[in-house]
Order: structure tokens, then sequence, then C-alpha cells
């Protein structure tokens, strides 16, 4: 899950580090949980019980309702125990046919190679973990060689995540050698300490049963690798970007180390690199209404590789920063004040399309949630949103096409009247809804917002085209003509 996060740049690198960190710990209640309910209770009478109560009142209550979603929550707790329940039942049986007494009296080392093998082998220290406590249980290993398996296991846990990076991102990458450098950082440290730890759990902890004494161990030397590790977590961070560092490729033509010395040059690839940028954010938006989800992803350009919603706009962010800063040394030949103000237009141009983007990538947790929406009556104004914007979005297009038409800017007076006419006629349906049932005021409110941020979104998109095809007279001119709403 954390690989997906981060592929899809919904996480930067350093709270994956973070949760990491807390799921090492997290994993260690498997370990509880199945000691106290699998070998200490009967707890199938309570797991029936709850999958009963939990199935009757998920079918007579309304979804909307907070008793549905708690009555899915006994129904999962009852599969979980039955679960469990099943798992130890068969365990034992495993734990025979996985006969571990063949290395006793070996070298801690080799347990703990066991362990990593065992793991690796069934992607899981969970169900490893299961596996040596019930070993532990029958006396097929004593606990001394118990923690060697644990600390195995603890680190062949971190191979799923390799797996999932080897053909990953570089923070896919850094992530996978952060949690196997780490993880096996504690493991050697608690080898190292291993008697007095042990010492620690029984004199000291006095803790006399086996079984949980095993599950705390588990969580105890994951608990002091945390704490640790943390002081010098930005430390760890700084050294994995070290080791794999990301390579940065020009976006644009705006090469800053060799820039034009003709300004008439300079000046005609700024300005097609801008008109690239209306290009890709014309894209950009068009995808994010096409089928909105939580891991979005699509091609910002026919050539441009798959990405998520975000790394697409984290490359139209890199984008806009090369052509400013490519602006930045044209700026400082010497310019006519045509030129100056040509330069000006296009950078505000740059930003406009920019911005246009950015409104349409705040709202993108509306757009998955109104396009998911079970009641008809949401979906249906989402739909005339999303029909209209599309629309919207053709014409810019069309007019593009047209070469002659885009130059002049005929198009613009329409299309802003266009733009608010759309807005009026949402807003007047979203009003006539709002003393429904199906609209609360949290979501009426949401609805209203998001409509705002199209709004707003096509505005700065025209006042973008306004600045790439227009000189500055004539975008006056259609200023007076026109009011933006």
């Amino acid at each position: 899950m954390i690989l997906a996060f981060i592929g899809a740049g919904l996480i930067p690198l350093s709270n994956a580090l973070g949760i990491i960190l807390g799921a090492n710990i997290g994993t260690t209640i498997t370990g509880w949980i199945f000691t106290f309910f699998g070998f200490k209770l009967n707890i199938l009478p309570m797991a029936y019980t709850l999958l009963a109560t939990g199935s009757f009142y998920f079918f007579i209550f309304d979804q909307r309702t907070r008793t549905r979603e708690l009555a899915r929550l006994l129904f999962g707790f009852g599969l979980l125990f039955i679960g469990l329940d099943h798992m130890k039942s068969s365990i034992a049986q495993l734990a025979h046919n996985i006969d571990l007494s063949v290395f006793q009296g070996h070298s801690i080392f080799l347990y703990f190679l066991v362990g990593f093998g065992l793991t690796t082998i069934i992607q899981s220290s969970s169900a490893c973990m299961v596996i040596i406590l019930s070993a532990l249980d029958v006396q097929l290993v004593d606990f001394y060689s118990a923690t060697g398996l644990v600390l195995g296991a603890d680190l062949g846990t971190t191979l799923t995540v390799f797996l999932g990076a080897f053909k990953g991102s570089v923070d896919k990458k850094r992530l996978a050698l952060g949690h196997f450098s780490y993880n096996l950082g504690i493991d050697i440290i608690t080898l190292i300490f291993l008697p007095y730890i042990i010492y620690f759990i029984f004199e000291v902890i006095n803790i006399k049963d086996h079984l949980i004494a095993l599950v705390f161990f588990h969580t105890f030397f994951n608990t002091m690798g945390v704490i640790i590790i943390y002081p010098s977590l930005g430390i760890f961070q700084t050294w994995l970007e070290n080791v794999f560092k990301s390579k940065h490729t020009q976006l644009t033509k705006c090469d800053l180390k060799e820039p034009h010395i003709l300004v008439e040059a300079s000046l005609a690839v700024i300005n097609e690199e801008v008109k690239n940028v209306m290009t890709k954010v014309l894209n950009f938006n068009y995808h994010m209404f096409v089928s909105p989800s939580e891991y979005q992803k699509f091609k910002l350009t026919e050539m441009s590789p798959e990405k998520s919603f975000l790394d697409n706009y984290h490359e139209l962010k890199m984008i806009e920063g090369e052509i400013f800063d490519y602006s930045i040394l044209v700026r400082n030949q010497e310019l006519s004040d045509k030129e100056s103000k040509r330069i000006e237009q296009l950078i505000q141009a740059l930003r406009s399309f920019i911005f246009a983007a950015k409104g349409i990538k705040d709202i993108h947790s509306n757009l998955v949630h109104f396009y998911n929406s079970n009641i008809s009556e949401q979906t249906a104004l989402f739909q005339k949103a999303r029909e209209n914007y599309f629309n919207f979005l053709q014409r810019i297009e069309a007019a593009y096409m047209e070469s002659e038409t885009f130059l002049s800017g005929d198009f613009l007076p329409e299309l802003k009247g266009l733009n608010s006419e759309y807005n009026s006629a949402l807003l007047a349906q979203l009003i006539s809804h709002q003393d429904k049932s199906y609209w609360d005021r949290y979501e009426l409110s949401t609805f209203f917002n998001f409509l705002s941020e199209i709004h707003a979104s096509n505005i700065t998109l025209l006042r973008g085209i306004e600045n790439l095809v227009l000189d500055k007279s004539q975008a006056e001119k259609i200023q007076e003509n026109v009011e933006f709403i």
C-alpha cells in the first residue's frame, strides 16, 4: 500500500518512512492477538456471535447509518476470529511438517537465516510468527532459538517491498532500501544484545509464559528500533536520497546553459513552450474529468508515459520553472519596450495556465466523490457539469485547430459568456435541490465550491489565452467589452 501511495505521488518519502516505522510495530500486534485469542481462549462461540450480529444489523439498517457501519465492523471481526481459529487448528500440523528441531544446538545465526528464508518464501512475517509461536507451543524449538527465527522473519518481510520497488520510481527504491537497511541494523543490534534482552524479559519484567515473552520480545525490539532511529531520521532520508539520485531531464527547449543570443529567437522559444503548456493543461484538465479515482493515471501527451495526476501536475510545475528561469536570462539582455512587454505577457499566460490546472487538481477529491456517488440526483448534476466542461474545452481545441480564429482571439468573448452561462445554470439547478433530503448541508456546500473552482479555472485559462495570442491593446479592448463574473 505504501509503495502504491508513494508511486502515485500521494505521500513524500519522509512520510513513507514514518509509516514503515509504525508498520514495524503494528505488525507485532498479530502475535499478541494470536497468542491470547488463539491459544488462551476458545474464540469460536464469540466469533460466530459477532458474525451473526453483524450480518443481521447490516441488512436491516439503511446504508448511510452509523449502525450499519458498526455492523460491518462486527462482521469483519467475526471473520477475523474464525480465521484465527482455523489457523490454530491447522498450524500444529504445519509446524510438524516444518520440523525445526533438526536445527537444535546450532548457532542463533542459523535460526536467523531460517526465519529469513521462511518469510521470504511465504511473504508474510505475520504468518511466519504464527508458525514460530506454534512451534514454540509444542516445544519444537526453545525460546532462545525462537527469538532468532523472529529476527530473521523481521528482515525477511522487507523483501516484499523490494519486489514491489524493483522496477519502480526512485522514491520506491529509496523506500525499499530504507526498509531493508533499517530492519537489518535493528536486527543486528538485537542479536548482539540478545542475552541481555532475554534476561530483561524473564528476570526484570518477570514474564514466565514463553508465548507471551516471545510476542513481547517482538514488540520490544521493534519499538526500541523506532526510538533509536527517530532522532536521525532526517540524516537517514538524506543518505537514501544520495544513494538513489533522481536524474533531472530537460522538459523544454529552454536550455539555461545555452540561451539564444538573439532576443527574437529567445522570445520564439518562450512563445512555443508557453503554447505547449496550454495544450498540456487542456489535456490535464480534460483527463481529470474522464474517470476520476484515487489512483488515476493518464498521459499528459501522446508521447509521454502514463503517470498519476499528481506526477503530471508536478511535471507542469517543473516546466513552468524552466520557462520562468529562462525568461530571467532573456530579460537580462538589452530589450526594447515591446520585447519586455511581450515577455511579461507570456509569463502571465504561463502562470494563468498553471493556475487553471491547479484549480482542477485541487478539486480532485470532489471529482472522485461525485463521480462515484450512489445518489442519482447528485450524479445527474455532476454529469451535467462534466458535459459542460468537456464542451468548453472542445470549443477551445476547435479554435486552436483553426489557427486564424485562435490567433485573432475572436472566440474569447463567446467562451467567456458560455462559461458564465454554464455556471449560472448549474448554480440554479443546485439551488433548486437545496431543500431535498439527498443533499445535506456539507455536500451542498462542497458542490457549490466545486462549481466555483471550475468557473474560476476556466476564467484563468481564458486569461492565459488572451495573453498568449493578443498584444496588449487587443487584450485591453476585449477586457472592456466582456465582464468577468
